[in-house]
This record gives structure tokens, sequence and C-alpha cells, in this order.
């Protein structure tokens, strides 16, 4: 008898037991089929509320704001070189000096020249003295009778020849003898006019065009010496030594960089189509490899003008100036990337781009979760950024939207079921 009861007993318990499990089981049951309704498989994203920022990457060079390279005056020899690359340079320094040797050789030769040129036109314009009228006229005097005598000489060799009394050698050299008293006359005669009357204006101005080209080819070299020393017009850092002393170099080859360090850009271009949302005084991400950190600059000099750029593919950009704020520890001439922020919306409400459909007529559309079912709804939308869209009307912070929604209709049941790789919503 003691035996049959136990068994009856642990029949109860059994039975009991089952019971419970039916009756929890249906209600977890009921709580699924409650928060399921048993509807289309979706995964949702909550409507967050969060800064909203637009940038515009790109990538660039970094290079002093002001900076300058100096380039050779003229064709010679580097002589001396004092500095090197990371000196410090105050404005007026002299920073090359190329070998002058053969510039003042030319020097002291025009100065020769241009003390000629000044005495020959000062005696010009002073016109003759005393002394050289009184010769001037003494020899013209002398031409004078020379040439009467010898035409006196002439008539008498002619009676003579006449006569048979002389050769006919002897009467012509008395007729050449009167052609040269003649010629000596006439210069003499020459002279003495000029004199008397001065120089013909022509010859004055041709002088005064010889002094000028003098005093001009002086200038020239000297202002060419004084260029021999090459002097930064920039108080600076030396960045680069292009040449070496000794090295020969040829008129305008560049000689030495000089650059503010205190003040750093970056270059870069914009593609056009980016380009329409940039704006003077903008917020910069600034970085690079060689960066230890990210630093913040400004946009300070958007191009006029787009550009077009050679490769692959040719594309049109507008070049684009940053200034780098503060002082960082930058070198110039390393690549740079930056984030320019064109926009900035710190209390947008924003969804992911795979939340938002768009039908025929290009009106956009969000499904709304709400009790196991979703309601269709139209929404507007703004700007957007790599990830996410902002939302300008049509859902609230905190709603539930279904992203990559699939064919479903208004009020259709769903099941949300968690992200691949993740936690539900």
């Amino acid at each position: 008898m003691k035996n049959g009861g136990l068994k009856v007993k642990k029949h109860k318990k059994l039975i009991i037991a089952v019971i419970i499990l039916l009756v929890v089981g249906a209600g977890v049951f009921g709580f699924i089929k409650t928060r399921t309704g048993g509807g289309v498989q979706v995964t949702t994203v909550l409507v967050n509320q969060e800064p909203m920022v637009v940038k515009v990457f790109a990538t660039g060079r970094v290079k002093t704001l002001a900076e300058e390279t100096l380039f050779a005056p003229f064709t010679g020899m580097v002589a001396d070189l004092p500095v090197e690359a990371g000196d410090q340079v105050e404005e007026g320094q002299v920073l090359i000096s190329f070998d002058t040797d053969e510039l003042v050789r030319k020097i002291r030769e025009a100065e020769t020249r241009l003390k000629v040129e000044e005495a020959n036109l000062t005696k010009i314009q002073a016109g003759p003295r005393e002394e050289e009228l009184d010769k001037a006229r003494l020899r013209l005097e002398q031409a004078e009778t020379g040439l009467a005598n010898a035409k006196k000489r002439l008539e008498r060799l002619e009676s003579l020849f006449e006569a048979g009394a002389t050769t006919a050698e002897n009467l012509e050299g008395a007729k050449q003898e009167v052609i040269n008293q003649e010629y000596a006359f006439l210069i003499a005669q020459k002279d003495y006019e000029i004199l008397t009357r001065g120089e013909q204006p022509e010859v004055l101005e041709a002088m005064e065009a010889q002094k000028r080209e003098a005093e001009n080819t002086l200038l020239a070299l000297k202002e060419q010496l004084e260029k021999g020393e090459v002097k930064s017009s920039m108080a600076g850092t030396v960045l680069d030594v292009l040449v070496n002393p000794g090295q020969m170099v040829t008129q305008g080859s560049p000689l030495v960089i000089v650059g503010d360090l205190n003040r750093l850009i970056v270059e870069v271009n914009i593609g056009e189509g980016d380009s329409r949302e940039l704006a003077l005084g903008q917020t910069v991400e600034i970085s690079g490899t060689s960066f230890a950190g990210t630093y913040t600059g400004t946009v300070s000099k958007i191009a006029p003008a787009g550009k077009l750029v050679s490769g692959s593919q040719p594309q049109t950009v507008i070049p684009v100036e940053i200034d780098v704020e503060g002082n960082p520890p930058i070198k110039p001439g390393v690549s740079a990337e930056v984030n320019i922020v064109t926009i900035e919306h710190p209390d947008a409400l924003v969804l992911p781009y795979e939340a938002v459909i768009e039908d025929e007529e290009g009106q956009e559309w969000v499904f709304v979760v709400q009790e196991g079912k979703v309601e269709k709804r139209q929404v507007t939308m703004g700007v957007g950024n790599e990830l996410y869209r902002e939302v300008l009307s049509g859902v609230s912070a905190g709603e539930e939207v279904v992203i990559n929604p699939p064919e479903l209709e208004d009020q259709a049941e769903v099941t949300v079921v968690p992200k691949a790789g993740g936690s539900g919503r």
C-alpha cells in the first residue's frame, strides 16, 4: 500500500510540471505573437538627434604663406655661400656672393671711356681758343700764298714751254703742284670756317649720344656689381640651398628658397562638383602621414576661376588655400589631407541612407514601426554625409524606422529582427 501511494504522488508531480511548462510556453508564445504579430521580418534603426557635419575631402601640400626664391642676377660663379638650410636670416642679409673681379675691370674701363667722351664734348662745346684761331688763320694764309705762287710758276713755265725753253715734264710738274696747293687751300679754308662758325649740330648730337652711352654702360655695370651680393628681402628660414660655392650658374637660375615657418598654408585642388559648397572662413581638419596629430585651419583663399588638371582623366578643379592655425610642427613640402567642414547642424535628426526610399515621382518615404505594424510616411530630407542624411520633417527623435525595407505596404505587420552581426535595432 505504501508503494502504491508513492507512485500516485509521483504521477501527480509530473502532471503538475507538465501543466506549468504548457502555461509558461503559452505565455511566451503569446508575448512573441503580440510583439511581432507574425509579420514580415525587418531590421530597424532609431531616429537619432546628433550633429550633422558635411565635409569635403582633399589632399594637398604644405607650404609657407610668405616664401621667396632668389635667382641669379647674372651669369657667373658663386664665390661665397654663408648660409645653409635651416638657418634663420634677416631682411637684407647677404645669402650669396658672386665673383665680381671681371665686373670691376669692366667698370674701370667704362669710367675711362666716359672721361674721354666728356672731355671731347666739352672741348667742342667750348669752341676754339684764340691761339687755335690764329693758327688756323695762318695756315689759311700760307695755303693761299702757296696756291698763288704755284699758279705764277705754272704761267711762267707755260710761256717757256711755248718758247721751247723748258720740258713737258717740268710743265706737268707745275700743273700738279697747282692741284696740290688748291687741295691744301681748301682744307685750310674748311678748318678755319669750322672754327669760326662752330661745330655742326649733328656732330654735337653724335658726341652727346656717345657720352650718354658711356654713362649708361657705367651705370649698368655698377648696378650689376651691387647685385653680385644676393640679399634676402624677408626675415625667415632658409628652406633650401640649390647651388654650391664655386659653381657656375646662368642668369635666372634659382639659388636659395627662404620662407616664414610661422605662417603655413595647405594648397589643395577641389573638384568643381564640391566647390559650390566652399566659403571663406570654413573650418578645416588637417592631418597627414608625417603629422603628430590633427590640426585646425580655415579656408583663406578660393580661386576665382577653375583650372584644368591633366592626367589619365583630365578634370577641372578650383585651387584653394587653407591657413594652418597656430604654429604646429609641420614641415613645408609634406603632403596633407584636409576635411573642409562645409555644413554643421548641431541638433539634426539623422537616418542612414538605407532607411529612405524614393518613389518614381522623386518623393522620399520611410516606414515607421509602431505596435508591430509599419506606417509609411513621407519625409523631407536635407544634407547628408558619408553615413547619414538629415531629416527635416516626417519623423521624430526616438522613432523606429525600417532599414533596407522589403516590399511593404502601409500598416503591414512586421517582425523586428536583430541586425546581422549585432543586436536588434
